[in-house]
C-alpha cells in the first residue's frame, strides 16, 4: 500500500510540476490479477481512458475508476458508510442523503419506468432525472441498510421518508433540503403537512438555496388533499446489481465522452449532462455483450439482437427500440462485417476526469489487458 501511495504522490507532483505523466503498477494475488493504472494530466477535461484487450478470449473485468463506480448493491453501501461525517454525530440517513444529492443532477428522466431506479445502475450510468427518480434510489438505499423506507407524492412534487429512531424523517434529495420540528428533530412529512412553516421559517437551514424555504414548497405540504404514498416505487427491479465488463477479444473500452449526442429522454433530446463509454469489438464477432450499463445507441453495420429482438444496427427500428426504455436492454451481436461500436451512458457525477486518476482492474487472466490515456478528439 505504501508502495501505491509513493507512486501516485511522486505522478501528481510531475503533474502539478507542468509534466502530463502516465505511471502503471501490477499487481498479483495467486491466479487472479490485479492492475492498477495511474494516470496524470494537467488538460482532464480533454483526456480519456482506452483500456485494449490484446487477448485471443473474452475477459471479464472488475473495473473501478477514481473509487467512484458502484460494483455492487453492497459496495453502494460502504461508499456511503465510509463517507467523511459532515457533523458531529452524522446518522446514516443523512449521508445517504448527501450521497444521492451531490451524485445526481436534475433534467428530463430517462424512462417513466421502475427500472431506472435501481440504486447502482442509476448511480453508475444515469445520474439525472425528475424528485421520482432521486426520492425512490433514496428509499431503496435506505430499504437495503434495513431501513423501513416510503416515497411520498406532494401535487407533483416526491419525496422520501425513512422511519428511523422510532419515528419518520424526510430527506428531499432533489431539493436538497430536510427540515426540522419545534424538538429539533428531522421532521417528517405529517409534521410539515400540519405545520408548513416549519419550512418558510426554517429553523436551521441546511442549504443556501432559497427555493426550498419558499412559500410555493411549503404549500406543497399543507395541500393535503393530493399527498399520498406512493407504493409503485416499493420494489427493486434490477436485484443483485454487479458492475463488471466483459471485453470481447481485439476489442477497446473508453470512457469518459461524449460518444453520441443527442439523446433522447423522456421529454426533449439533450446535449449535455452524461457522459458516455464506448466498447469497440471486431467485425464478425458474435455473441452476447455483458455490461451492466445503460445502453445509448449501437453504430457500424450487421444484425443485433435488443432484448432477443433482431434488427439491423444504425436502422431507425434500432433506434427506436433503445429510445423506448421500457426495459433494461441486453445486447448480442448475430452477425457484423465491419467494427461496431457500442455507446453506453456514464454518470458525469461520478465517472470524470480528474488531474490524477487511478484505474483499478480486477479479472481471472489479464495478461492482454492495457491502458492508456487518451485526448478526446
Amino acid at each position: 500500500m505504501k508502495k501505491i501511495i509513493i507512486v501516485l504522490m511522486i505522478s501528481c507532483a510531475l503533474l502539478f510540476a507542468g509534466f502530463e505523466c502516465a505511471f502503471a503498477h501490477e499487481f498479483i494475488y495467486g491466479d487472479q490479477y490485479n492492475k492498477t493504472f495511474f494516470f496524470g494530466t494537467d488538460t482532464p477535461n480533454q483526456s480519456a481512458i482506452k483500456i485494449n484487450n490484446a487477448s485471443t478470449s473474452d475477459v471479464t473485468l472488475r473495473l473501478d475508476f477514481n473509487n467512484s463506480l458502484v460494483e455492487s448493491d453492497y459496495d453502494l453501501l460502504n461508499k456511503i458508510l465510509l463517507l467523511e461525517p459532515e457533523c458531529e454525530g452524522e446518522p446514516l440517513q443523512r449521508k445517504a442523503w448527501r450521497f444521492v444529492r451531490d451524485t445526481n443532477s436534475l433534467g428530463s428522466p430517462l424512462t417513466a419506468e421502475s427500472w431506472g431506479h435501481s440504486p447502482s445502475l442509476f448511480l453508475n450510468s444515469i445520474g439525472f432525472g425528475y424528485c421520482d427518480d432521486t426520492a425512490s434510489v433514496y428509499a431503496h438505499i435506505m430499504r437495503l441498510f434495513g431501513y423501513n423506507a416510503r416515497v411520498y407524492f406532494l401535487n407533483g412534487h416526491l419525496v422520501p421518508e425513512v422511519y428511523a429512531d422510532n419515528r419518520w424523517e424526510m430527506y428531499d434529495c432533489t431539493l436538497g433540503v430536510y427540515y426540522y420540528n419545534q424538538q429539533g428533530q428531522v421532521a417528517s412529512v405529517a409534521e410539515l403537512e400540519s405545520t408548513p412553516s416549519l419550512v418558510t421559517n426554517p429553523i436551521n437551514s441546511v442549504t443556501t438555496d432559497t427555493w426550498p424555504y419558499s412559500q410555493s414548497v411549503a404549500d406543497l405540504y399543507s395541500t393535503t388533499a393530493d399527498n399520498f404514498v406512493a407504493t409503485a416505487y416499493e420494489l427493486n427491479p434490477l436485484k443483485d446489481y454487479k458492475f463488471t465488463v466483459t471485453m470481447p477479444e481485439n476489442s477497446t473500452f473508453e470512457f469518459p465522452g461524449i460518444y453520441a449526442s443527442p439523446l433522447k429522454t423522456c421529454y426533449s433530446n439533450i446535449t449535455s449532462g452524461y457522459t458516455n463509454a464506448r466498447l469497440t469489438i471486431p467485425a464478425n464477432y458474435t455473441g452476447k455483450v455483458e455490461i451492466p450499463l445503460v445502453l445509448h445507441t449501437i453504430t457500424g453495420t450487421g444484425k443485433v439482437l435488443l432484448n432477443n429482438e433482431e434488427v439491423d444496427i444504425g436502422s431507425a427500428e434500432m433506434t427506436s427500440k433503445i429510445n423506448q426504455r421500457d426495459n433494461f436492454i441486453d445486447v448480442e451481436f448475430i452477425g457484423n462485417n465491419n467494427a461496431v461500436q457500442i455507446i453506453y451512458l456514464l454518470n458525469p457525477r461520478i465517472v470524470k476526469m480528474n488531474y490524477c486518476n487511478v484505474l483499478s482492474l480486477t479479472g481471472s487472466n489479464l495478461s492482454g489487458i492495457s491502458a492508456k490515456l487518451i485526448t478526446l478528439q
